[in-house]
């Protein structure tokens, strides 16, 4: 299996087992699930596997991987506005020249969003793009080809100096992913080229702490060779723009992998996601260490989805998505190493929550599922108000 279609299987086949988590939450308290909008597979879109950003006014924006222009196979993908009040917008509906196939949360900086398609773009290989909120100026920043990178995955982290930062899982000298910096003025720099050995293979996931340092996974490589003396286990890496360092900050081992990370505060403490030969784990690294969070048994591990949202109140919030055992997906809060809190999702509701959640200006959750609603596979935006 090549890597494009199992990083595509690591956002579509986590399987939790809810029920028992769900019992774990004895300080768990009552919160309901509302549907938001449901996707059509139309021209609004369908499968949203990124998440949402909200701006200032409360305008919610993502992406769609699927649906809209149909020159793609199922669709080439949109990004998307949604207002209670206005119902959704499409503001891109992708043609594959232009991009294919937008599938992680989108960055927003005033009004402009940037984002990036795993394919399309002039060599099929995906695409760096902005465009503003109201759907004009629409921007290819970059069209990768290979040598500079290949399928570029994640949420593009922009620097205060306008530098856009992002990584791509494959491609570079190594074949092994690229981080990359894209200057105000178009200029396209390979900022460190993964091989695969101590430096960690195939990056997967990348943040920007509040002091600028950006901090990323790693799906493979690293020095333990439990997972694999070709692959590894994945690593956690730092890079430091204003001096140019790059260093590996934890390596995983056989007991945890294949990391993926979802929030970064307060200071320099990062939270995230493996999969264990049990589960998943949630942890926290911090300059004092790593640290197991808590760990969450599934019935059939070997993929989860993106790292977990860390709220105002130190809880964590995690989506998990449906398995074979007839559970559709859930929202967990975690707070001291425990379930506090969980949703169950069903098919009428949309099930597989995919993209991390965010918190809300009014302290709602909100998030996006990637089936359920209208049609099996169109997905939908939700919110769980407490």
């Amino acid at each position: 299996m090549d890597f494009k279609t199992a990083f595509h299987l690591l956002f579509c086949s986590l399987a939790v087992a809810a029920l028992s988590l769900l019992a774990m939450a004895a300080e768990a308290h009552a919160e309901k699930l509302i549907t938001l909008y449901q996707f059509t597979g139309g021209t609004d879109g369908a499968t949203p596997y990124g998440g949402v950003v909200q701006d200032a006014a409360g305008v919610l924006y993502g992406a769609t991987g699927s649906g809209g222009n149909p020159a793609c196979f199922e669709g080439c993908g949109t990004v998307y506005s949604f207002t209670r009040a206005g119902g959704l917008k499409t503001l891109v509906s992708f043609n594959g020249p232009d991009g294919y196939g937008p599938g992680h949360t989108l960055f927003l900086s005033g009004t402009t969003l940037y984002g990036n398609t795993s394919s399309g773009g002039a060599s099929n290989d995906g695409v760096i793009f902005s465009v503003h909120t109201d759907g004009s100026g629409f921007t290819l920043l970059h069209q990768f080809s290979g040598p500079d990178g290949l399928y570029p995955t994640g949420t593009p982290q922009l620097g205060t100096d306008g530098t856009l930062y992002g990584i791509a899982p494959l491609g570079g000298s190594n074949n092994q992913g690229v981080l990359f910096a894209i200057t105000p003025d178009g200029t396209y720099t390979i900022l460190h080229e993964f091989t695969g050995g101590a430096d960690g293979g195939s990056p997967t996931s990348l943040l920007m702490s509040p002091t600028g340092m950006l901090v990323g996974s790693t799906f493979q490589g690293g020095t333990n060779s439990v997972c694999g003396a070709s692959t590894g286990c994945g690593v956690i890496f730092a890079y430091t723009p204003s001096s140019n360092k790059f260093s590996v900050l934890h390596t995983f081992t056989g007991n945890s992998s294949e990391p993926l990370l979802g929030s970064i505060g307060p200071g320099p403490t990062v939270f995230g996601t493996t999969i264990n030969l049990n589960g998943n784990d949630v942890f926290a690294l911090s300059p004092s260490g790593f640290t197991s969070v808590i760990e969450l048994r599934v019935y059939n591990s070997g993929s989860q989805y993106p790292g977990p949202t860390l709220a105002p109140d130190g809880s964590l919030l995690l989506t998990d998505g449906p398995n074979s055992y007839g559970q559709e997906g859930n929202l967990l809060r975690i707070k001291n190493s425990k379930v506090v809190a969980g949703i169950e999702f069903n098919d009428t509701e949309g099930n597989g929550p995919a993209g991390q959640p965010i918190v809300s200006k009014t302290g709602t959750v909100i998030g996006t599922t990637i089936y359920g609603g209208l049609c099996g596979s169109c997905g939908t935006i939700y919110e769980v108000v407490p």
